[in-house]
């Protein structure tokens, strides 16, 4: 609650009282996800009163839902020998994202070793960890809200196989 007393001389004619009645994070700020409203308090009392007499207003705010960009983006342990065929899948992606929208992936940056078939990590060709010891690519994950949003993370994989 927020207090702002007016004094004249020395005495206080009134106070205005600014108060957030169901703040749930504290009221440090607006989040869609944690409530949908709040309701502001607004009074003016006179001076001196544990229950001050005055005038008192409510005001009820909604909040406005802005679309957060998908979190916390994962590959399950995932294998990428050297002997797999293209088509094989090697890893799981998964991501969450604060408003349950559905999110979509693809990979950048893989020269043609890597594409995305539904969650899926899947080789596109060949790998040969003797000529490519590592792959590095990156993730993007797009959410379908309004407007998308998109994240992404960095990656890198080759494992060897023994050759004897």
């Amino acid at each position: 609650m927020f207090t702002h007393v007016c004094v004249v001389g020395h005495q206080t004619i009134f106070k205005t009282l600014f108060q957030v009645a169901d703040a749930g994070d504290g009221g440090n700020r607006l989040d869609f996800e944690e409530s949908r409203s709040h309701t502001v308090v607004i009074g003016v009392a006179g001076p001196g009163s544990s229950s001050p007499l005055g005038s008192w207003f409510s005001l009820n705010v909604s909040v406005t839902d802005a679309n957060e960009k998908p979190f916390n983006i994962r590959l399950s342990s995932y294998t990428a020998l050297e002997n797999l065929t293209a088509g094989s899948p090697v890893a799981v992606i998964s991501a969450d994202d604060a408003e349950g929208n559905s999110v979509t992936f693809r990979v950048k940056g893989t020269s043609g070793f890597l594409g995305v078939k539904g969650r899926q990590l899947v080789l596109r060709r060949k790998l040969d960890y003797e000529s490519r010891k590592t792959l590095n690519f990156t993730v993007v994950a797009k959410d379908d809200g309004i407007p998308p949003a998109v994240v992404t993370c960095q990656e890198s994989m080759i494992s060897d196989i023994d050759h004897n």
